[in-house]
């Protein structure tokens, strides 16, 4: 009998391998299988290269050489002269297939946040995982949002509060609104120029940690839900939210708020993302049509350039390229990209281009000024440099 299966096996192994003959054993359990992938000439300049075959993407980061992709069956890793992506799942030691946020820190350690399974770290170095969850003193095992300050902490926001992991001391503490914050609901995270952190909360809210006093002091914003957070050059925090909320500036010198509305020039009430460029002009994108706000800071005033009226086509994320170019990511399966030089609009992904029917969920740019665009379920990659 045993003698029976061994010669089955053998021949099924022998005919995959006669019809197959690119692929081997060790393949099958290979985490860098190549995706279908596609080359487009961009109409413009520079061509676009997209791969397909992947589920729901949620959030992209750029490190160094690689760029990271959170997607609902695990992370993927792309070297970036690498078209073949490595996949990483729970199989491979990730606490959670669901990735929903990511930052490096300053060794170029991944953090990947998931949907129920906690944290978990990869060291590039060692090719090793490491998960943290509540059992280690996270407060939640559901992450929404991660950043890393200027001392190398790795601070986490939850439904449940603000918990942050010292690497140095491999120690975690948690804050809470019986600590100061605001509400437990983290939604938005940054750090200034002075390691101070600063947290949206939802419903409403904003809250700011100095690390040096370990203290908590939270500022009301009214209804205003804090979902986009920016730095400029001199301190100042600048916010964007939903509930007609418009644009805020807060000075920490100063104690100060100040809140830009349409009669200042901001397109709409309602904003979705806010940049701020090499220039320190303030970029806003509002949430009805295609609309972006910059706020110039050497003459305090705003104007609005319109891309689309269209009320049905929302603006979901904005990044800039190395060229000072603004990209957004829109609702409606459509990257439009706005050089303030030439104030010239250009509109990339109508059917049959790159992305197709999806949302751009997130954009990121590399070191080498490629621009990363994610949808539901494809990765694009526009390189500014390359011949069609």
């Amino acid at each position: 009998m045993k003698s029976y299966l061994y010669s089955a096996w053998s021949g099924l192994l022998l005919l995959t391998l006669l019809l197959f003959p690119h692929l081997s054993v060790a393949q099958q359990n290979d985490t860098r299988r190549p995706l279908p992938q596609t080359t487009y000439a961009s109409g413009n300049e520079g061509a676009w290269h997209s791969y397909t075959g992947m589920h729901y993407i949620s959030v992209l980061s750029a490190a160094g050489d690689e760029v990271w992709a959170g997607t609902e069956n695990g992370l993927l890793r792309w070297q970036i002269n690498d078209d073949i992506p490595t996949r990483y799942t729970t199989a491979d030691g990730l606490a959670h297939n669901d990735v929903r946020a990511l930052t490096v820190d300053l060794q170029g350690r991944i953090w990947a946040g998931t949907d129920g399974g906690g944290i978990s770290v990869f060291d590039p170095t060692t090719e090793t995982w490491h998960t943290y969850t509540t059992a280690d003193g996270l407060v939640d095992n559901v992450i929404h949002t991660l950043t890393t300050d200027h001392t190398d902490r790795i601070w986490i926001g939850t439904s449940h509060g603000l918990s942050v992991f010292d690497p140095a001391t491999e120690t975690w503490h948690t804050y809470t609104v019986a600590d100061g914050l605001e509400y437990n609901h983290i939604v938005a995270l940054t750090v200034d120029h002075t390691n101070q952190l600063w947290v949206g909360t939802y419903p409403h809210g904003m809250s700011v940690f100095e690390p040096a006093s370990e203290t908590w002091h939270t500022y009301d914003t009214n209804i205003c839900v804090i979902t986009s957070l920016a730095v400029d050059d001199t301190n100042r925090i600048w916010t964007g939210g939903n509930s007609n909320c418009g644009v805020r500036v807060f000075n920490p010198a100063t104690e100060t708020w100040h809140m830009y509305t349409t009669d200042d020039g901001l397109a709409y009430m309602n904003v979705v993302a806010i940049v701020i460029d090499n220039a320190g002009r303030v970029w806003a994108g509002t949430e009805i049509g295609i609309n972006l706000s910059v706020f110039d800071p050497t003459t305090e005033t705003w104007h609005t350039y319109n891309g689309s009226f269209s009320s049905w086509a929302t603006l979901l994320t904005l990044t800039l390229d190395h060229a000072g170019r603004v990209w957004i990511g829109t609702e409606n399966h459509k990257v439009k990209i706005f050089d303030p030089d030439t104030t010239t609009w250009y509109t990339y992904f109508t059917a049959g281009t790159p992305v197709g029917s999806a949302e751009i969920k997130a954009l990121t740019v590399d070191h080498t000024g490629r621009v990363w665009v994610e949808t539901t379920t494809k990765m694009s990659v526009f390189d500014p440099t390359a011949e069609t």
